[in-house]
């Protein structure tokens, strides 16, 4: 008799564990599909019309080097402020998930996705740019949100 329940509580452990799996997994699949919901939002707002600020005398200062370096943080920064909500529940699903599977290939596919080539400390010491002045930019109607990098590269008159 001691046999059965320790057999009936092995197999009833076991299907708990498999539930919290399928339970992890599907909770892991619905992060990702509101992260990607919101990724595809996120770009959609590029399209609007990118009103700069014209009379900014820091931005206006800049060589055409330290500009795209300006637009290419400024529009991170955009992005990672738009989807930040929904990348970091994904991030902590992910991480649970990892921890009670053991299964990493998702959360060495976030690694790879989130690991920018230089970073953005770095793009500020290559450049010479105002750490500051970038955040201030940041927080002005035009750099708020993501932007076309190529729309605001013209208005800027980095590129014809």
């Amino acid at each position: 008799m001691r046999y059965k329940l320790l057999l009936l509580a092995t197999i009833m452990s076991g299907s708990v564990h498999a539930s919290d799996w399928f339970g992890t997994k599907a909770e892991l699949d619905v992060a990702y599909q509101k992260l990607d919901d919101k990724a595809g939002m996120c770009t959609s707002v590029t399209s609007r019309d990118l009103e700069l600020p014209e009379n900014d005398t820091w931005l206006n200062s800049l060589n055409k080097e330290q500009k795209v370096s300006v637009l290419a943080v400024l529009g991170e920064m955009a992005y990672e402020r738009c989807w930040k909500t929904e990348a970091e529940h994904y991030s902590q699903v992910l991480i649970r998930y990892t921890a009670e599977t053991g299964d990493r290939s998702h959360l060495d596919d976030w690694l790879k996705i989130n690991q920018s080539s230089v970073s953005r400390d770095s793009k500020y010491e290559l450049s010479g740019i105002d750490r500051q002045q970038v955040e201030r930019l940041s927080q002005t109607e035009a750099f708020y949100f993501p932007f076309d990098f190529i729309n605001a590269a013209r208005k800027l008159k980095i590129i014809p």
